[in-house]
């Protein structure tokens, strides 16, 4: 979510884990978010269950900092550091580093890219850039959700086969 410029809300990165069934027949989903500003972040298990109306929250869970969502398939910093890393980069080139408060991976795709930024401690995204050399009404460059605002310091580029 971008931040709310007008109020001086700061946005947030939300992550969303994989919906599974838990021992008890319920349906659990973990949640994770990280303010933009890197101030706030938190990690919730929602245990859903059916009701007249379809589904409802039967119970939250704070289960911080034991948030499980890195190991549930999502863009995580180690799970994108590892696939850039090993045989799964995608494009021709991936760079990493840091940008300002954030960590920072991207992957160049010839024709455009992708830029991640992941927060220190819980290595959840906060921010990520879609970049394009054909100017679609935003620019080159567009922060899909969040923007770190920062430039970039690349340590490491590491070429795709």
């Amino acid at each position: 979510m971008p931040s709310d410029r007008i109020s001086g809300e700061p946005g947030a990165s939300v992550t969303l884990g994989r919906f599974r069934r838990g021992a008890d027949g319920r349906y659990r989903v973990t949640a994770g978010y990280v303010a933009e500003d890197g101030k706030a972040r938190d990690c919730l298990e929602y245990s859903l269950q059916r009701d007249a109306d379809g589904w409802s929250v039967a119970e939250t869970t704070d289960i911080w900092p034991n948030c499980s969502i890195a190991t549930e398939g999502t863009d995580s910093y180690n799970a994108v550091l590892a696939r850039v890393r090993g045989d799964q980069c995608v494009g021709l080139w991936a760079s990493v580093g840091t940008c300002g408060q954030w960590m920072y991976i991207g992957e160049g795709l010839g024709h455009g890219g992708t830029i991640r930024y992941f927060d220190w401690n819980t290595g959840l995204t906060v921010a990520e850039e879609s970049c394009t050399d054909v100017d679609e009404g935003n620019g080159p460059c567009h922060f899909v959700f969040g923007n770190a605002g920062c430039s970039p310091q690349i340590t490491e580029t590491i070429p795709c086969e």
